[in-house]
This record gives structure tokens, C-alpha cells and sequence, in this order.
């Protein structure tokens, strides 16, 4: 059963888009604006539809955005969050994470600064978030510039780890990361041009197969029949003008256009061209394969199959049409065109699928599916765009409300400020969660980017480094990042219950006083720091590792590369090793080790 209704909606769309196409140029059929005959009246009611749906508006949308494609340009995007609230049924023993949670999320800033001349394949990106108390900043950086991808998080490390796209290719050691290259690739080429129609690919198709529909619904087929339909509220006096189709003539003409397209290598690079922007990777073999699986399914069209086609209108208006599909279930398909309002309904014998009105200002849709709605609704009032959306799930007692508010603050030629405001509301049974999100964007355009100039203090390339090099990078990321996890679950009870789940569930106890306290002789030397900070820490280690036989802390140090000092408890040699430290010279405190119960127990002090 579900296969059939695929087929029959597939039909109904296929032959939708067809009538559609075939009506995009104005004029071809006919001359002027009034028809007199049945046979005049389809043909022009055809070409209004298509012309009142062709997509002009969105291609006008589409190419605001292609300048992103084309024009060098550099955005910054600020997200912040707030929780207006959380309720819960059942909150016993959870108190202090949702307090922490509602913390964090208004507490926590995520920044996005991008820097993109995609038509000459260069995007520069980082990202950074700060987590309320719990970490100040964590970062992202990458960029891309066609055969190189450069990656760098200056909390792990503060070099750049670099892919050179021809070395990996040819390194099966490193080949996997050709992924990455494949990834930036698809951005660069997703040109929003590629996904409509041009007005010359649409006077291609309209010149080209027009004939199809005009030859093979003749004038013996059509019917025309006084009716009324409602338009805008108001009832109109007017003709349906119909035709209907069984089994074998929806297999014809469905075959027809189908047979034209195989035969027509301009129309399928046209249509390979607009596909590629959404797969990649499609090709002429794949638009064949759809071709040949719809040839078989019009094979096996139930034989009791009919489709009735109507256009409403008079000799010079068109309101609309209706698509019947006729099988074990009806399939209705109406569009109404109005002078205020275009009213779109899809429903079947059981009710309806989908219910969209749009206007100038606003646009509607109802989508239904047994018990559940989702309902979205945009309004345009000047500046300001309004979206929201209502999903009801009756069955799983379910309901999601969301409104997105986007504010144009500035608008030039060059530059765009907006606000975009997102509030999101979550009802399960008696649980609610409303959290609202505010996201500032600033974008501008400019002459061109500037790239980074990459050399052996700044980066570490992963195919021709030496082993020792890339050893000493991973440990350094490894190191920071334990830092990083420790002052996490250090400061935040919420952290520290999902560190203990995606270490399955072990428990440490990182909040611990006697950890904290010992772990805070740290905290004032951690980054970098004089050499005299050095030796006031060394001394304080030495003389914790004298007295203390339970908590022992090992220290390097590192100067060049090479070890002065090398993973010793020893209060004897720490001590000794203090002279080994410059005053004057800057140098890094890196934790390496951290025992179960959140005890530092290693340290590695690193000349900058």
C-alpha cells in the first residue's frame, strides 16, 4: 500500500512541475490576454499558473545570497543564551545541576568570526565559547586555502597542525584526512545559483516541451463546465476546464516527457547542474537510473487509476486548479491564486495532509498526519521576519512551540546588521523547558582576505614532520587538555556528571576540599609565567613532596627539547634543579598527569 501511494504522488508531481514548465513563458500559445475557446482557455490558464509560481521571488533571495560566492567578505556572530524555564514533575536530587544548567546557558557566550573568499576557495574560521565560571575560553581555528587546511586550538596548543592536500593524498598513512579537503571542496562549489532555474533555462523548457501537453490533451478530450469557486472570501463565477486521464494515457504522457528528456542532452545537464548543488557527486547515470525507475513504475500503475486535471477560470482570469488522483484512496491537489491570498491544499479521502495560504505579509502552513500537527507561520512587517512554529504530538503528549524573530538593524550595499531571536518552548507530560537564544550578526564585504603565513614556529605540518616533533605536539594537546577537563570538573557540578558518563560512569570527586586545596598550589602558575614564578613553585613542590608521602607530584623540565629535569618526585633534585631556571625567561606550566581522585600528580615546566 505505501509503495502505491509513492507512485501516486510521485504522478501528481511530476505532472504538476510539468504543467507548471510548460507555462513559463508567456505569450508562446497565444497572443494576448483574453481567451474564447475551451482549448484557448487551458492553454492559457496553463501558462498563468506557471507564470504566478514560477520562482522569480526566489531567485530574486537566491541572488542575495550568491554574492557570498563571489565577493570576499568577513562576518561575526555572537550567540547568548537565557532559560525563562525549567519545570519538572519530578526534580529530587537534580536541583543543583538544573541551577548550574540555567547558569550556564545564561552565562555562556559562543562567537563566530568568519573571513571567506569562496570563489577563490579561502575561508578563515574560529570559533570561540566561554562557559559561564567553569572554562574562560575555549577556541577554534581553521583555514582552508584550496590544497592546504590548517587547524589549531590555542587552549591545546598554540600551533597550527597543517594538511597539504597532494602530500596526504599521497601518504596512505594520512590518506583518511583527504575527507577534510572534500568537505571544503563542497562548500566552495555550493553556488546558490545551481538550485533554480534561470529565465533561460525556463524559456528552454517551455519552447522545448510545451507541444507535449498542447498536442496530447485535444479539444475532444476537454470539458468545460459553469462552476464557482471561493477566492480571497469572495465566491467567483467561472469555468472548469477539464480533462481526465486513465492508466494508459498518465503512462503516455508521463512516458512522453520522459522519452523528450532521455533524448535531450541540454535539458539533462540542465537539470544535472541544479542537482549538483544539493549532491555533489550526481551525475548523467544517476538522473538515467530515476528516469528508468519511473518508466518501470508507470509499468505497474493500478490498473483503476484515473487523474482528473481542472483550471478554474474565465477568458481573462485563472484562479487555480485541482489534480484528482483516483485509486484505492483520492488524492486531491488544489491550488487557489488569489489577489490577496494563494491557498495550496494536499488531502486524501481520510483528510488533510497539508493547508499553506500565503500573502504579500504572511504565509501559513498546516501539515497533518493522523493525530500530530505541525503548523509554521512567517509574517514580514518591515524589517522584521517572525517564523514560528507549533508541533503537537498528541500520541507521545508532545508540544514544541519556536519563534524566530530576524530584526534587520542596518542594510547596505556592503555591509548588513541583523538580530535573530529564537525561543523555543518543550512541553513532555508535566516537564516544560522554555529557552531563548539571541544571535547577532554583522557581515561585511571587502577587497579580499588576508591569509596566514605559515612557518615552522607557527605550525607543525602532520605528513613531513619528524616523529619526535609530532609526539611532543600530541602530548602538549593531551597535557593542556587534561587541564582543561580538571578546571572543568573543578568548577561546575553539571561537567563533572557528564565527564563521569563518558568515562562510563567512573566517579571522581574532583569538588573534593582536600583536592582542591592541595591542586590550588597550581592555579597562580598555570600559562605563562617569569622564571622567578618558576622557582617559587618548584620550591613549593619539593617541599609537598619532603613531607606529603601520599600525594607526590612529578616534575619536568624542558628547555630547547631537551630534558633538565626529567618525571622525578625527588624533593632532592626538584631542589637542585632550581637553579637550572632564568629569572627573566618566560616560561609554560603543562599538567601531565591526574590520578583518579583529581590529585595533580605531574607536572611539565617548558622554557617559551
Amino acid at each position: 500500500m505505501k509503495s502505491k501511494k509513492k507512485i501516486l504522488i510521485i504522478l501528481a508531481i511530476v505532472l504538476t512541475i510539468i504543467i507548471a514548465l510548460a507555462g513559463t513563458t508567456a505569450g508562446m500559445v497565444i497572443t494576448g490576454k483574453v481567451a474564447i475557446t475551451t482549448k484557448q482557455k487551458q492553454v492559457k490558464g496553463i501558462r498563468d499558473i506557471g507564470n504566478e509560481i514560477s520562482t522569480t521571488d526566489l531567485e530574486e533571495k537566491f541572488k542575495e545570497q550568491d554574492k557570498l560566492y563571489k565577493t570576499p567578505f568577513e562576518s561575526e556572530t555572537t550567540i547568548t543564551g537565557k532559560v525563562n524555564k525549567i519545570e519538572l514533575s519530578d526534580t529530587t536530587g537534580l536541583e543543583e545541576i538544573l541551577g548550574e544548567v540555567e547558569n550556564v546557558v545564561n552565562n555562556t557566550k559562543i562567537t563566530n568570526t568568519l573571513k571567506a573568499d569562496i570563489k577563490n576557495n579561502i575561508i578563515n574560521e574560529k570559533i570561540s565559547v566561554n562557559l559561564a565560571d567553569i572554562v574562560e575560553e575555549i577556541s577554534a581555528d581553521v583555514e582552508y586555502n584550496k590544497d592546504r587546511i590548517s587547524l589549531k586550538s590555542k587552549e591545546l596548543n598554540d600551533k597550527y597542525v597543517t594538511f597539504i592536500k597532494n602530500e596526504i593524498e599521497t601518504n596512505n598513512q594520512y590518506a583518511e584526512f583527504a575527507e577534510l579537503f572534500e568537505i571544503f571542496e563542497g562548500i566552495c562549489q555550493k553556488e546558490t545559483t545551481g538550485i533554480y532555474l534561470t529565465e533561460s533555462d525556463k524559456a528552454y523548457f517551455a519552447r522545448k516541451y510545451r507541444g507535449i501537453l498542447d498536442e496530447y490533451i485535444t479539444d475532444d478530450m476537454l470539458k468545460e463546465e459553469k462552476a464557482s469557486i471561493i477566492v480571497d472570501g469572495e465566491t467567483k463565477q467561472c469555468d472548469n476546464i477539464n480533462f481526465t486521464l486513465d492508466k494508459n494515457q498518465i503512462a503516455e504522457i508521463v512516458g512522453k516527457y520522459l522519452k523528450k528528456l532521455e533524448e535531450d542532452p541540454e535539458a539533462k545537464e540542465i537539470i544535472i547542474s541544479k542537482m549538483k548543488s544539493v549532491i555533489k557527486t550526481f551525475e548523467e547515470e544517476d538522473l538515467q537510473e530515476i528516469i528508468d525507475d519511473l518508466k518501470y513504475k508507470l509499468m505497474y500503475l493500478d490498473d483503476d487509476i484515473t487523474m482528473k486535471v481542472s483550471l478554474y477560470c474565465t477568458m481573462f482570469k485563472t484562479y487555480g486548479f485541482n489534480i484528482e488522483i483516483y485509486s484505492d484512496k483520492t488524492y486531491i491537489l488544489n491550488l487557489i491564486l488569489g489577489k490577496e491570498e494563494d491557498n495550496l491544499k494536499i488531502s486524501t479521502t481520510e483528510g488533510e495532509i497539508l493547508n499553506a495560504k500565503i500573502s504579500e505579509s504572511k504565509t501559513e502552513v498546516k501539515i497533518t498526519g493522523g493525530e500530530n500537527t505541525a503548523i509554521v507561520e512567517l509574517k514580514t512587517n518591515g524589517t522584521q521576519k517572525i517564523v514560528e512554529l507549533e508541533i503537537n504530538d498528541v500520541q507521545d503528549n508532545v508540544k514544541i512551540i519556536a519563534t524566530l524573530t530576524n530584526e534587520q538593524i542596518t542594510k547596505t550595499e556592503n555591509e548588513s546588521k541583523s538580530n535573530n531571536t529564537i525561543q523555543i518552548a518543550i512541553q513532555v507530560g508535566n516537564n516544560n523547558v522554555d529557552i531563548t537564544l539571541n544571535i547577532d550578526t554583522n557581515l561585511r564585504y571587502v577587497s579580499s582576505i588576508e591569509k596566514t603565513e605559515y612557518t615552522d614556529e607557527n605550525s607543525i605540518n602532520i605528513v613531513t614532520a619528524e616523529q619526535a616533533e609530532i609526539q611532543q605536539y600530541l602530548k602538549e594537546v593531551q597535557n593542556n587538555a587534561i587541564i582543561l577537563v580538571q578546571k572543568a570538573t573543578q568548577n561546575s557540578k553539571l561537567i563533572q556528571e557528564i565527564y563521569t558518563l563518558m568515562m562510563g560512569g567512573v566517579k571522581t570527586q574532583p569538588q573534593n576540599q582536600s583536592v582542591q586545596t592541595f591542586n590550588s598550589m597550581f592555579k597562580n602558575y598555570t600559562g605563562i609565567q617569569k622564571g622567578s614564578g618558576m622557582k617559587t613553585l618548584l620550591q613549593q613542590i619539593a617541599t609537598r613532596n619532603s613531607t606529603n608521602e601520599i600525594h607526590k607530584v612529578s616534575v619536568s623540565i624542558v628547555e630547547d627539547g631537551k630534558f633538565l629535569l626529567n618525571i622525578t618526585t625527588n624533593a632532592e633534585e626538584i631542589n637542585s634543579s632550581i637553579n637550572s631556571i632564568k629569572e627573566e625567561i618566560e616560561y609554560e606550566v603543562l599538567g601531565t598527569s591526574v590520578d583518579e581522585e583529581g590529585y595533580i600528580t605531574g607536572i611539565e615546566i617548558r622554557k617559551k
